[in-house]
C-alpha cells in the first residue's frame, strides 16, 4: 500500500490536471472560488485519516508535488525560483521565489492574470488561466498575501510543518507544458 502511494504521487502535477476522474462536491467548491484556489489549495494540509485518491482532494498531501507554501504566511513572489528550477535552492521555505509549477502559477500575482490559450475550450481540471473575460483578475502583490476582506478573514494555524516536498525540474517543466 505505502508502495502504491509513492506511485500516485510521483504523478501529482499532471493527475490533478487531467479532467477524466469524477469530481467532488469539495473540489469542485475550490475551483469555482478563486480565493480558495490562490489562498487554500494544496496549501492547507488534508484533514482526511483515511487513504484516498489524494490527487482528486484540494488539500496538501505529504510528499506530494502540488503542495506550496501559503502567500498568506511566507514572503515569496509568483516569480519562480531559478536555484529551484536547476535544483539546487538551498534557502527552501525561506526563498523569495516560487517553487514548482503551482506555488507559480496559484500565486496571487499570477493566478487567473492571462488567458488560456484553450479558451472555453479548456479541459483541464485545475486551470491556472482565465477562459472567459469575466474570470480575469488584476495581480495582487503580497508580503506576505493578505486575502481580500470577508474571504478568508480567519487563517488557520497550520496542523503540521510547512515544509511539502518540491518536485523536481524535469517534473515542474512537463507539468508547465500542460498547463500552457
Amino acid at each position: 500500500q505505502q508502495q502504491q502511494q509513492q506511485q500516485q504521487q510521483q504523478n501529482s502535477a499532471h493527475s490533478i490536471m487531467d479532467n477524466n476522474a469524477p469530481m467532488s462536491d469539495e473540489m469542485a467548491a475550490f475551483l469555482a472560488d478563486p480565493e480558495k484556489m490562490m489562498f487554500e489549495f494544496k496549501v492547507t494540509r488534508c484533514p482526511r485519516t483515511r487513504a484516498h485518491e489524494w490527487t482528486l482532494c484540494p488539500y496538501a498531501h505529504a510528499g506530494e508535488k502540488a503542495a506550496r507554501r501559503d502567500p498568506r504566511r511566507v514572503t515569496y513572489s509568483g516569480t519562480p525560483c531559478p536555484a529551484h528550477r536547476k535544483g539546487v535552492c538551498t534557502a527552501g521555505d525561506a526563498c523569495q521565489y516560487s517553487h514548482g509549477v503551482f506555488e507559480t502559477w496559484l500565486h496571487p500575482q499570477r493566478y487567473r492574470t492571462a488567458a488560456c490559450k484553450d479558451g472555453i475550450a479548456c479541459t483541464r481540471r485545475v486551470c491556472f488561466f482565465y477562459h472567459k473575460p469575466e474570470e480575469a483578475r488584476e495581480p495582487t502583490m503580497c508580503v506576505p498575501c493578505n486575502p481580500p476582506s470577508g474571504a478568508l478573514a480567519t487563517i488557520p494555524e497550520p496542523t503540521s510543518p510547512t515544509a511539502p516536498m518540491r518536485s523536481s525540474s524535469a517534473s515542474i517543466a512537463a507539468a508547465a507544458a500542460a498547463a500552457a
